[in-house]
């Protein structure tokens, strides 16, 4: 469950000075302006890959098939859903009114930023 290294800490930042780290089948959240860790929640089972979407007050995460909302501000998780019939492998997350990227536009991005990176060297 979640839990914070830090206990003496003031009060977690509003969302948008937050970092979430996913891997590993962990969510861990990130002071954005010093990098100091908040909060590290341990999904349950064993994965390696976890998709993420931020919408305030939460955050949802799907790793192994399994989706779990996270109170944004302590990490503990609020729900789970284990998705009957959806299989094990990777997610895109969206909200209403928004949309997550394709894999196609994913690796238009990497393809580019590879492009850049090579080109700077």
């Amino acid at each position: 469950m979640a839990s914070s290294p830090y206990p003496f800490l003031p009060p977690v930042p509003p969302a948008l000075d937050l970092i979430l780290v996913a891997t590993q089948g962990r969510v861990v959240a990130l002071r954005k302006s010093d990098g100091i860790e908040l909060w590290r929640t341990r999904l349950p089972g064993m994965a390696y890959f976890v998709t993420l979407l931020v919408d305030p007050p939460h955050a949802f995460a799907h790793a192994r098939g399994e989706i779990h909302c996270l109170d944004l501000a302590s990490g503990q998780i609020i729900w789970s859903n284990n998705l009957p019939g959806c299989g094990y492998h990777l997610a895109s997350l969206a909200i209403a009114g928004s949309s997550a990227p394709d894999s196609g536009t994913i690796a238009a991005i990497m393809a580019q930023q590879q492009q850049t990176a090579s080109a700077a060297t």
